[in-house]
């Protein structure tokens, strides 16, 4: 099971083995935008002219390390929303590269833009076992972010806050409009639908025998607020910039969660 789990729902987002200068909301189109409208913001992140790389390993993940399937390294295992993948912000200052930096070993940056804890979900169930992680690190902010999988058509959908704000044109976002302000962001379900994730998650810990870490949830809302007082942004200026990543790396802002 765990070699057939693997060979259909370990994919990235993203297409392994590529480097790009923009990547998700971090796009040329919305930097040339914050020239004219956030000038000032960009200036006081010095992201004037500032190129960021986004390599992506051979399993299109943003991690220097390639990953051996084979004969996997000893490592620490990353897994969030973009914040963790790091976009709109350089490799180095991103809150897990940091905590690896400190730990030693393999970056398993498994982090996948715009995903909340069910792609987490998916993506540990398919990688734990191949890579056999010491510490696993989960950063899962929103919890109102589903992920639905279509294999017959070699398809996936996120559903998330965004399908409510933007305008719906076509007939199927209509249709997934209301389906998700129908049923998938009442307070009840969200907090089934994490609860649910969560001790899936803390199962595969348990069961491959490595530590599992979140973060303590008023940190991270106090690290959002000094962010924004500091007018610490990445370069879309739209996520977080350094200032959140580094309290983020301080080691004693985890928890370590006993299954």
């Amino acid at each position: 099971m765990t070699n057939y789990f693997f060979k259909n729902y370990s994919y990235s987002y993203s297409e392994p083995n590529t480097i790009l200068n923009y990547k998700g909301l971090d796009s040329v189109e919305l930097y040339n935008e914050n020239l004219i409208k956030n000038k000032d913001l960009l200036e006081k992140n010095n992201w004037i002219n500032n190129k960021i790389i986004y390599s992506l390993n051979n399993y299109g993940f943003r991690t220097p390390h390639n990953f051996d399937i084979k004969n996997p390294q000893n490592g620490n295992m990353f897994l969030g929303c973009s914040i963790t993948e790091g976009i709109g912000l350089h490799l180095k200052d991103v809150w897990s590269y940091k905590i690896n930096e400190q730990l030693g070993g393999c970056f398993y940056n498994l982090a996948q833009g715009g995903t909340g804890i069910e792609t987490i979900y998916r993506l540990m169930r398919s990688w734990v076992p191949i890579l056999k992680p010491k510490n696993i690190f989960i950063l899962a902010i929103y919890k109102n972010r589903k992920e639905f999988v279509n294999r017959k058509n070699f398809e996936y959908d996120l559903f998330g806050p965004w399908i409510i704000r933007k305008e719906k044109k076509s007939t199927i976002d209509k249709i997934k409009k209301v389906f998700y302000e129908s049923f998938l962001v009442s307070e009840d379900e969200n907090e089934i639908f994490w609860e649910r994730n969560l001790d899936a998650i803390k199962y595969i810990s348990l069961k491959y025998n490595t530590n599992l870490y979140l973060p303590n949830e008023e940190i991270v809302e106090s690290a959002f607020t000094e962010s924004r007082k500091q007018e610490s942004f990445a370069r879309d200026c739209i996520h977080t910039g350094v200032v959140f990543h580094d309290i983020m790396a301080d080691l004693s802002n985890w928890e370590k969660i006993n299954p």
